[in-house]
């Protein structure tokens, strides 16, 4: 038998400061496989009319999903898949959430070796892709707080009003044309391949917003979690404008008190102060009683069972999400901004796992999960995306499993994969394959 080999699928969360004055901010990140990397954008149009009519989108209620797709591969068969892939996808979240406005996604499928110079090493590491919020918006939540959202998220819910710019996608993705993949139609998968419909899937879920906003963005190895850091900067130097959520940390708690995270974001933000250089800031917040409230939150995302996910208005802990803290040492990406492997493998929430067993089919994790009626778009999942602001909906989708049917042939060893896939978000060296905003092959 092959040695045990993972694939991983990360997002890059690297060191992020927001300068901010007081006019609403957006950020554009370019490149799906950096999303730390950013630069600011106009968020408003000078003009009275909309700068984007995006009634002239929208497509059939089937998909709302526009996808502008790039295949650079020289194998139109392949780059066929390819498409119908990101089709099918669309798909099954458009039966899921009820869309208002299309979800605009920028696909390119190429050799990363030739284009990007990203070539398999001798220790057989291939990157096989990553996604990205193309655009987030900071603005003023309804319970008053300032958090960062995907623009595919603003839009659905028209929180900036008249006059707002929007960049023309929601969503970067690129993958890399020389990874072994699985494709519906294919026949038998081999357990040296991984299914690109779940891979994608996984994606554009985090595209839309899985993501938390807190991360170590000081220190290597990471040592204390705080959201992003916002600054406003003068003459005088920076002057210390707060830590920014995500709209992903409105929901979390931390388990078992159920106190919110929120909460604790709202205490690190008591910490002021004017600083003559960033390495100034870090010192001095970390002499600070707040600097202890950044600790705990790391012990939190360390520790089996200690964060969730539940509505903004729910108190019964009972009811949360059990986001993934097994990880020890913590990884950025991984840590966190995933559901916990161990409790939703082999349930219908199997989707958002930052480990996917490799050598299986989206329909026979569908199967193994349970059947859920609603196909791989997992009751916790769905629960999620609406506290998110999402509008959950259940209408038919093309990966609804059929009542007594059977995914797997006589020779299939069901459950037993001699492969994982890693479902993450951030570059790290471990055994594990990544599938994610990055995706690195090991």
């Amino acid at each position: 038998m092959k040695p045990l080999e993972i694939l991983s699928l990360f997002f890059i969360v690297g060191f992020a400061i927001v300068y901010a004055d007081n006019t609403p901010i957006c950020w554009d990140h370019p490149n799906p496989l950096k999303p730390s990397e950013r630069k600011r954008a106009p968020c408003y149009s000078a003009t009275n009319t909309n700068s984007n009519d995006l009634s002239l989108t929208k497509r059939d209620d089937s998909d709302m999903f526009n996808v502008t797709f790039t295949c650079l591969a020289n194998n139109q068969t392949l780059c066929n898949k390819v498409k119908n892939a990101f089709d099918t996808a669309g798909q099954i979240i458009t039966a899921a959430i009820a869309f208002k406005i299309p979800v605009t996604v920028n696909a390119t499928f190429t050799d990363f070796c030739s284009t990007l110079s990203q070539c398999s090493l001798s220790s057989g590491t291939l990157t096989l892709g990553g996604a990205a919020p193309a655009r987030t918006i900071q603005i003023t939540d309804d319970d008053g707080v300032q958090r960062l959202f995907p623009q595919s998220l603003v839009k659905q819910r028209n929180f900036t009003g008249g006059n707002h710019t929007y960049s023309a996608f929601d969503i970067f993705a690129i993958f890399n044309s020389q990874a072994d993949y699985w494709f519906e139609g294919d026949g038998r998968m081999k357990d040296t391949q991984s299914d690109f419909l779940f891979v994608i899937l996984h994606e554009l879920i985090h595209g839309l917003g899985f993501t938390s906003g807190y991360d170590d963005f000081f220190n290597v190895p990471p040592k204390a979690l705080t959201p992003q850091v916002s600054f406003v900067e003068g003459t005088g130097g920076f002057t210390f404008n707060g830590f920014v959520e995500m709209i992903f940390d409105k929901c979390m708690v931390i388990l078992p008190s159920g106190q919110r995270v929120s909460n604790i974001t709202n205490q690190l933000n008591t910490f002021k102060g004017t600083f003559t250089s960033i390495q100034d800031f870090v010192t001095t917040f970390n002499a600070s009683s707040q600097h202890q409230l950044a600790l705990n939150m790391m012990v939190y995302a360390t520790t089996p069972n200690s964060l969730g996910l539940l509505p903004p208005k729910s108190t019964d802990i009972s009811n949360a999400t059990i986001l993934e803290t097994t990880l020890n040492p913590y990884r950025s990406g991984s840590s966190v901004s995933h559901f916990d492997y161990k409790t939703y493998t082999r349930t219908s929430d199997f989707l958002m796992r930052y480990l996917q067993e490799r050598g299986l089919t989206l329909r026979q994790s569908i199967y193994l999960g349970g059947n859920y009626p609603n196909g791989p778009i997992g009751p916790k999942l769905r629960s999620f995306l609406q506290s998110m602001g999402y509008t959950i909906q259940y209408k038919p989708g093309p990966f609804d499993p059929i009542p007594g049917s059977h995914p797997f042939d006589d020779t299939d060893s069901a459950g037993k994969p001699n492969a994982e896939i890693c479902l993450s978000f951030i570059s790290y060296i471990s055994s594990f394959l990544l599938i994610g905003l990055v995706i690195t092959l090991w």
